[in-house]
């Protein structure tokens, strides 16, 4: 991996100490955009958060299902069901098997490719009416 984080400023591809294009971890030469040196999950609030208001997620993930979908009858009511009691064990990470089930229980019937694109869709990126909360910045120094 450290030789897949060279510089791009070398030449086209970023190269390994040998002098070869850098692999990622699967062997595939790519470019190096950036090295990530940490990743932060935010649990509720913790870091960022919104204004108390209308549900700020809402209209983002509507907007970008119904540009994958065209209008969709199930995705508010999809949107409004917590998937995480469907799982007897709560901490694995079983999302995309999830939707399918929801979706097949409310008779729609989506290949793993659709389910993966629904799961995007969901995953929306963090809405502009998003902050850091008091003290974040700090915490984070």
């Amino acid at each position: 991996m450290r030789d897949a984080c060279r510089s791009v400023s070398r030449g086209k591809y970023a190269e390994s100490e040998n002098g070869q294009p850098a692999r990622d971890f699967r062997g595939r030469i790519g470019r190096v955009v950036a090295r990530l040196r940490a990743v932060l999950f935010d649990m509720g609030n913790t870091l960022v958060g919104a204004p108390d208001g209308p549900d700020p997620w809402y209209p983002a993930v509507m907007r970008h299902v119904a540009q994958e979908f065209g209008p969709s009858p199930w995705a508010e009511a999809l949107y409004r069901t917590d998937l995480w009691p469907r799982s007897s064990q709560p901490y694995r990470q079983e999302t995309n098997r999830w939707i399918s089930e929801w979706l097949r229980e409310h008779g729609q019937l989506l290949n793993d490719p659709e389910v993966e694109r629904v799961r995007r869709a969901f995953a929306a990126p963090l809405p502009d009416i998003f902050a850091l909360t008091p003290g974040a910045t700090e915490a984070l120094r």
